[in-house]
Parts: structure tokens; C-alpha cells; sequence
């Protein structure tokens, strides 16, 4: 039975299956809590692109751009491993009260790629340094500014972790992530930012020098070419994709099934 109904199938005179409108009005305010996480993405590599505004194909167009956004302007068709905002605003409040950011490279393998920087130094620039000379700003209502520090003082909290290069005549470089994969290991606000609902929160990033001049005068990212096993296709490219990953937590309030209101 739907919140708020007066009549049911119950005899007449039989009311025990009325909810009196007082509760009603009561039960449709009230708005379930559970856990939440926004999450969104900056990727640079081949084909990036043309799957989402704000998305880099190069590293000079990466180095080269005025502002980086999270949580504005994505497309939502980049798929939901990236981003799983549908919109800008939700209808649903949450209190936000840590934030994350993961600089994901893929590990260099020196006898798959097409560009030896993806094998021999970008994933260690990318994770380390960048990390370090990326500000970001975190921001409510396009104005008021709520936290702003460098990309490593708001650790991942997620994945793997510890770098690892061999010394081998092909490399592998795999560089770890920002901080510890302990998912506490984040950013902590004192007290929650409570977003309404509708209510917009973008986070904006500029990247400093010297790791903005070195990153506009490079190539790639490249591909690598993964043997396949299949003599009729015995190799197939993969872009070298460069993820910047941000990632809101703290619950949210939905309303209950049943307790149709528009407040």
C-alpha cells in the first residue's frame, strides 16, 4: 500500500490499513541513508578524446589546458568504470565527508609499446610528480572555494600500491598509486560538506611546473601491441590510458519507495 492511502480492500468500517495523513506528510519527508560515492575521471591517451569533453589525446593537450574539471561537463557516455554521475545534480542530498584521488598509469612493459617513455618513465612522473604539482581546488556553487591542496595531500585510498622497476635489458615499470590502499588513508573533512540536492560540486585542477613544461614538449601516450595467441591476429593495440581519478564519499538520503514528494 502506497504512503498516505485512505481506502483499502479491508470490510468498511475496518480502518486498520489506513495510514492517517499526519503520518503521511511525516513518512514522506523521511529519506533512507546509505553509503554513497561520486566518482569521475581526467583520462589522457589515444582516443580519449572523442569519448569525453575534458579529455586529452596527448600530453601537450593535457599540459597546454587552462583548467582541469571533475564532477562538470562529463559525458556520460565514457561508461561507468570512469565516471557515474549521469548529471551534474542529483535529486538526492549527500554529506561528503571524504575525498580521494587515484593517478592510475598502466604499467610499462618495454616490448609492448609503441612510445619507450610508457615503458621507462611516464607511469613514475605521472603517479609521483604530477601528483605533486597538480593543485585542486574543491568547490560548491562555482564560488565557494571548500578545500585546495596538491593532487598526493588527498590520497587514494584504493588499489594497489608500492612501485616496482626491474632492472632487466625490457623493463616493466609499475608505479604504485597515491598513498596506502587503505580506503581511511583519504582526505577527511572535520565536518561534512553538505551538498543539497540539485546542488553542484566541481573540483578544478591546474598543473605547475616544472612537470607542465617537460609534459608539453613530449609524444604519446602510446599503445601497446598485446600478442593475442591468434595466428590471424597475432597482435592487438591497446591505448596507453592516463587516469586521474576523484572520488566523493559519505552518505546519501534517498527518498523511501512508496513516499512519492517532490520536497
Amino acid at each position: 500500500m502506497a504512503y498516505g492511502q485512505v481506502e483499502t480492500e479491508l470490510p468498511v468500517g475496518d480502518r486498520r490499513g489506513v495510514i492517517p495523513s499526519n503520518e503521511a506528510a511525516r513518512v514522506r519527508k523521511i529519506r533512507a541513508e546509505e553509503q554513497w560515492e561520486r566518482v569521475d575521471s581526467v583520462v589522457i591517451g589515444k582516443g580519449a578524446s572523442t569519448r569525453s569533453r575534458g579529455w586529452f589525446e596527448t600530453w601537450p593537450d593535457f599540459a597546454e589546458a587552462n583548467e582541469l574539471q571533475w564532477f562538470s561537463g562529463r559525458d556520460t557516455a565514457v561508461g561507468p568504470a570512469y565516471t557515474n554521475q549521469q548529471t551534474e545534480r542529483t535529486d538526492w542530498a549527500q554529506d561528503i565527508y571524504h575525498i580521494s584521488v587515484q593517478m592510475i598509469a598502466p604499467p610499462g612493459i618495454a616490448d609492448l609499446e609503441t612510445n619507450p617513455n610508457d615503458a621507462l618513465i611516464m607511469p613514475l612522473l605521472f603517479q609521483q610528480q604530477l601528483a605533486t604539482q597538480l593543485a585542486l581546488s574543491v568547490i560548491l556553487a562555482d564560488s565557494d572555494q571548500v578545500a585546495s591542496a596538491p593532487a598526493d595531500h588527498f590520497p587514494g585510498g584504493f588499489g594497489t600500491s608500492y612501485p616496482l622497476v626491474s632492472s632487466s635489458a625490457t623493463p616493466t615499470t609499475f608505479a604504485g598509486n597515491n598513498g596506502e590502499p587503505v580506503v581511511q588513508n583519504t582526505w577527511k573533512f572535520p565536518e561534512p560538506i553538505m551538498l543539497a540536492a540539485k546542488a553542484k560540486i566541481t573540483i578544478r585542477g591546474q598543473i605547475d611546473s616544472p612537470i607542465r613544461g617537460l609534459l608539453a614538449g613530449l609524444t604519446g601516450p602510446g599503445e601497446k601491441n598485446v600478442p593475442t595467441g591468434n595466428p590471424q591476429q597475432p597482435f592487438r593495440k591497446m591505448p596507453n590510458w592516463y587516469t586521474i581519478k576523484i572520488t566523493l564519499r559519505g552518505p546519501r538520503y534517498l527518498q523511501l519507495r512508496g513516499a512519492r514528494s517532490s520536497a
